[in-house]
């Protein structure tokens, strides 16, 4: 089997770069040389202490079932299977950070009891191709480097963010490999999300896949899903539809050729969890951060550093991949883009006027020099977002006293050494 082919591109694409920011290889390695207490030991001593193991002689069908699906996505490498008493219909599984220890997949009582064999299988082959794709492991040493306490820089969060959706995605490709039923498929989603069992309602998979596409067509026009941990459920039955009819299933990976039709049929999905703003007016934010910034910006004819750092903060807040996004934007006519950005904002929430100024400032003091051209141009902003010149320069002089931190070391000119 061919793993790489099973696995969607993105979420390849992303894990690497998530890999190389966090410098996960040499963390890894520091980790390991340290002889750090290995971290799957606290889940080991909690689900040793408080779970049911699963084995051949106290629970042997279930355990039968876990190592059969194993043995079909042909991953060799030791799993524990866990049983945690819980009302919960979730499961998880957690990599081995040494190879003398096992991998983790715990199952909760309640999705054990309500879900049948095949969907467990489901369930099962998901939590195997979390361990299979690596995801596992880079989910832990992100939470190394940035444990929950610390606050993440928000760039690297929606990434993470949407890196952790697209390998549900991937991973429920693998469940979809063992379990090989699609209506069991849905009925697995139905279940996790409506927390019933067949008992109580009369599942149609047509009539759910049906709903689903109504629910999904509100998505797509309507909501933001950047601010959930998981794709939303719609997505996931449709990634999986997709992915039945596909030709990547068909050959289970094994010709290795590239499925474009997939690829871009997925794309088109993933599109909605790439959303990051629910408004008309946060589109035209996005571009008046990145035109006005690059204005402001190459007063000097040129972006430095912190400049460009502060400009792509402040994308960071409505777009998933700011730095593309910003280049996209420097290949246009910027200032007519920005014109038009000042126009709809002021059209919609005339008030915004004063964040907006405010961010022009702070790019202008972001590299510690104040310029004649960066104040004129401030003044020309002040304009064409209808306000006067004695009020803008009230609120340059306001921030120079709260932001601006002259640069003591820059070196002085014409001065001879005393």
């Amino acid at each position: 089997m061919n793993y790489e082919k099973i696995r969607i591109p993105l979420e390849i694409a992303l894990g690497q770069e998530l890999n190389e920011l966090i410098q996960g290889d040499i963390v890894e390695q520091v980790i390991k040389e340290a002889q750090i207490e290995k971290i799957e030991n606290n889940w080991k001593y909690i689900l040793e202490g408080h779970s049911f193991k699963l084995g051949p002689q106290m629970a042997p069908d279930l355990y039968s079932l876990c190592r059969n699906v194993q043995e079909e996505l042909q991953f060799d490498e030791p799993i524990d299977f866990y049983i945690t008493n819980s009302a919960e219909l979730n499961a998880f599984s957690l990599a081995r950070s040494h190879d003398d220890t096992n991998h983790i997949i715990n199952l909760n009582s309640a999705l054990v009891e309500k879900f049948d064999n095949d969907e467990l299988r489901f369930v099962i082959g998901h939590e195997i191709g979390h361990l299979i794709s690596g995801n596992a492991r880079i989910a832990m040493l992100v939470q190394f480097v940035y444990p929950p306490e610390l606050n993440m820089p928000l760039m690297l969060r929606h990434k993470l963010n949407l890196w952790h959706k697209v390998s549900e995605l991937t991973a429920d490709r693998f469940g979809y490999l063992v379990c090989k039923n699609a209506e069991k498929t849905l009925s697995s989603f139905f279940k996790l999300s409506s927390g019933l069992s067949s008992k109580r309602v009369m599942f149609n998979p047509v009539q759910y896949s049906q709903e689903n596409e109504k629910t999904l067509a509100y998505f797509k026009d309507n909501a933001r899903t950047d601010i959930l941990s998981h794709p939303i459920n719609p997505i996931r039955v449709k990634a999986i539809e997709l992915f039945a009819k596909s030709q990547t299933y068909a050959e289970k990976g094994l010709l290795g050729g590239d499925d474009e039709i997939l690829d871009s049929e997925m794309d088109e999905l993933i599109g909605i969890l790439i959303k990051t703003g629910n408004s008309n007016i946060d589109y035209h934010r996005k571009i008046f951060i990145a035109t006005a910034g690059i204005i402001l910006a190459q007063v000097d004819n040129v972006i430095n550093e912190d400049e460009y750092k502060e400009i792509i903060m402040a994308l960071s807040e409505f777009s998933m991949f700011p730095k593309e996004f910003m280049f996209d934007i420097a290949q246009k006519d910027v200032v007519r883009f920005c014109n038009q950005a000042i126009t709809e904002i002021l059209e919609i929430n005339p008030s915004e006027k004063y964040a907006l100024i405010d961010f022009i400032i702070r790019i202008a003091l972001s590299d510690h020099d104040i310029f004649k051209g960066e104040l004129d141009l401030i003044y020309h902003f002040g304009e064409n977002l209808r306000m006067s010149k004695k009020e803008v320069a009230q609120i340059i002089a306001t921030s120079i006293q709260k932001h601006y931190v002259p640069n003591i070391f820059k070196p002085l000119e014409n001065t001879s050494e005393r």
